[in-house]
């Protein structure tokens, strides 16, 4: 984010009587949470909003933060005994807040937990006055989760807040009925990324699962290359996103290609990401920056966003840790260099600001961390703080 707006942090949880079930009065408060998780080890927590649940596998939780991008995390609640509970936006900010009547006959009351306090103009989860989204999540950030239980990865995807995802497999699941899954969990499918090889070679399977899970876009991630990449690769692969991009476009699918670092080889017209955008049609392909991937090989995100005004339509946030070498053209780094959005060298705001208006529609976390459980909350905590 913008170095010159410290990201900080100082959150709390109060919980008092808003309400009364029985005869007497009640007082009212603002109570507020940094973060809230509900969880059960089965994965079949009921699908929020507005599902009643006894689960027992409830944290509530406080971040304090030093505007570094350091931060304590602080258990506050955890296993709440619950009798009732009610999940939904009450304050209408996009976060799923908790209207809870605890298990409790000595005092009979009704509490209402707002997760990370009301954010005024919010739109949704991660989104501010200034910054609108929306803000969804790549599920490949919980890969290790889903690669263990696919339902608890989706509950805990929606339990973050997250409404929009962008796919990373189905995980061994037929797509129509992952597409059930993902409806009982309450997301909503918008984009997923297939090998360059399904593109060239068989881009009918493409279509017939995109259709299934009800995706507006499908996308390619990688260009295959031994050594750097070359302009001739760059052409070919250009040519196969044209044609698989027309096959798309009649089944009312959008192909976007996804940069990852590599592509900004030298050459006489710039780099060949360049060549790449002179190559595809405007019409059939379209473009999802990953800011990370920008910045490692030293290149410009706004610039670059200001320079392709229109081909951008969707968008990863990223950080990177601020002793990370940049100006590599690998495409491939170690993953503990991603950290919590706004801990890292990346403008954030400026990079978002511009995106926004360059035309994206859809933005997306990724956080290929080992620590991303713990870092999600942080990275939508700084998002729903940007202002400009």
């Amino acid at each position: 984010m913008n170095k010159k707006r410290p990201f900080r942090s100082r959150g709390f949880f109060l919980t008092m009587a808003v309400a009364a079930w029985a005869a007497g009065g009640a007082s009212a408060t603002n109570p507020s949470i940094d973060w809230l998780q509900l969880s059960s080890a089965a994965g079949d927590l009921p699908a929020p909003p507005g599902g009643s649940t006894m689960q027992t596998g409830a944290l509530t939780g406080d971040f304090d933060g030093d505007g570094e991008g350091n931060f304590t995390q602080t258990v506050l609640t955890k296993s709440h005994g619950w009798h009732e509970a009610r999940l939904a936006d009450l304050d209408g900010d996009g976060d799923l807040d908790v209207l809870n009547k605890p298990y409790n006959w000595q005092t009979p009351r009704v509490d209402i937990w707002l997760n990370n306090g009301t954010r005024r103009g919010a739109r949704g989860i991660g989104t501010s006055a200034s910054f609108h989204g929306p803000v969804g999540l790549e599920l490949y950030s919980l890969r290790e989760i889903f690669a263990k239980n696919v339902p608890l990865g989706l509950q805990f995807a929606r339990n973050f807040g997250f409404v929009e995802v962008e796919l990373a497999g189905t995980y061994g699941i037929p797509p129509e009925k992952y597409r059930v899954l993902l409806d009982r969990y309450g997301l909503k499918p918008i984009g997923a990324i297939y090998d360059y090889n399904l593109y060239a070679n068989e881009p009918e399977k493409i279509i017939q699962e995109a259709k299934a899970l009800g995706l507006a876009y499908a996308g390619c991630a990688w260009i295959p290359h031994d050594g750097p990449l070359t302009e001739e690769a760059v052409k070919k692969a250009a040519a196969t996103f044209n044609k698989a991009g027309e096959l798309l476009a009649k089944n009312g699918i959008q192909f976007f290609y996804h940069n990852h670092g590599y592509e900004f080889v030298p050459c006489k017209e710039g780099t060949l990401f360049d060549v790449l955008m002179r190559e595809t049609d405007p019409r059939l392909v379209v473009f999802e920056m990953d800011v990370f991937w920008v910045v490692h090989p030293a290149q410009d995100p706004v610039a670059l966003l200001k320079k392709y005004p229109n081909r951008w339509r969707l968008f990863h946030v990223k950080d990177m840790r601020n002793t990370t070498q940049t100006g590599l053209l690998t495409g491939g780094t170690d993953m503990k260099n991603d950290v919590s959005i706004g801990s890292g060298k990346i403008d954030i705001a400026a990079a978002l600001r511009e995106a926004t208006n360059a035309g994206v529609e859809h933005f997306f976390i990724e956080d290929e961390s080992p620590d991303v459980v713990e870092q999600i909350p942080l990275s939508l905590r700084c998002l729903g703080s940007l202002q400009w």
